[in-house]
């Protein structure tokens, strides 16, 4: 895999390449993502190939900046909102000047250019404007949206640098665009806006649901499980209980249930992901030479945890030093805002790569 630079002739090389019908490697502030011309059925096909992604998975498609209006996408055949009632209308208006360009995904009725295979068959699609700005200056080249999933193999840790993407697709991609670490380092919060302009948090990220509710001043529900034990989150990417997923084993729980861990099983060697800078103090007694740790942030800062937390579980998942990991659970520690914004977001992503495979 080559990676290529953001300057002019990379970006020209890019758009020759989506247009011909390849995938290639894209920076986005929140992961790196695997993109093909969201428009031809036949270069998504090549995604899921890549990627080893079941086709029940959806994807989300990334639009420039000039495209943040339901009229342009309903003309550009992307969505249809027609199908929406005018609260619902004026609710998703309300979202794209509030949240883009950024880290948040709508998921809207789906267009009629849109291929079955990016919304895995389903009536509506996830619509995002990424602020990455050499993604940026590629969409706005390119004018077509690109379908673009994290650039790493189904299930398994989100890339968050090239090299990330180059460790993960190997041979796989023949180039990855690169644009530096992400910023915000986890997937995109997605809502879903139903016809009744019922609202819908299908995922959390960077922008919270208490930011949703205060934008559309509409109440923000969590999804919920129909009798068939399905959830209303199979609307959007990454909702599988098994999602994000390091080869190693993975165990969230409290620093206190750490001690007893490192106390009760001594020929385990743990890799610890800590987020309470204070956590490691808690544990120097019983630690002695059986703990990697890699704290997230020495200042105990939400975002910085988020940004550092899939590099830093790629990094413990590498660690031949290392039998398990051990991550702490958000709701465990003393940090402020243990509710809500990128605590959410780190624990939704945390039990996904805690939760038993099959």
């Amino acid at each position: 895999m080559n990676t290529l630079s953001g300057g002019f002739q990379s970006i020209q090389k890019c758009v020759a390449l989506l247009r011909s019908g390849d995938v290639l490697g894209i920076p986005t502030e929140t992961v790196y993502g695997l993109a093909a011309n969201a428009f031809d059925e036949k270069a998504v096909a090549k995604i899921f190939a890549v990627k080893d992604r079941p086709t029940f998975d959806p994807l989300i498609v990334h639009i420039p900046t000039g495209w943040g209006s339901l009229r342009k996408l309903d003309e550009l055949g992307i969505t249809d909102s027609s199908l929406l009632s005018s609260e619902a209308k004026a609710i998703t208006e309300k979202f794209m000047k509030a949240f883009w360009p950024g880290p948040f995904t709508m998921v809207l009725p789906r267009g009629s250019r849109i291929p079955d295979l990016v919304t895995s068959g389903l009536s509506t699609v996830g619509v995002r404007m990424p602020r990455h700005t050499i993604t940026q200056d590629l969409l706005r080249t390119l004018q077509l949206p690109l379908a673009a999933p994290s650039a790493n193999r189904f299930g398994r840790i989100s890339p968050t640098t090239s090299s990330a993407v180059v460790s993960e697709l190997g041979g796989r991609v023949q180039y990855v665009l690169e644009g530096g670490p992400c910023e915000v380092g986890l997937e995109s919060t997605i809502v879903h806006v139903a016809p009744d302009a019922t609202l819908t948090l299908l995922r959390p990220g960077a922008i919270s649901r208490e930011e949703l509710a205060q934008a559309s001043a509409r109440e923000v529900a969590l999804p919920e499980k129909t009798t068939s034990g399905k959830s209303s989150a199979e609307l959007a990417p990454g909702m599988l209980a098994s999602h994000y997923a390091p080869a190693k084993s993975l165990t969230l729980g409290s620093i206190e249930e750490l001690r007893l861990m490192l106390a009760d099983q001594p020929e385990i060697r743990w890799g610890a992901l800590l987020l309470d800078p204070a956590a490691e103090a808690r544990i120097a007694e019983v630690v002695r030479s059986r703990l990697t740790v890699e704290r997230l942030s020495e200042e105990g800062d939400w975002s910085e945890s988020a940004r550092r937390l899939f590099s830093a579980l790629r990094r413990l998942d590498d660690d031949g030093a290392v039998d398990r990991i051990f991550a702490e659970d958000p709701r465990t520690t003393t940090l402020p805002e243990r509710t809500g914004g990128m605590a959410s977001a780190i624990l939704d992503r945390l039990t996904r790569a805690a939760a038993p495979r099959h």
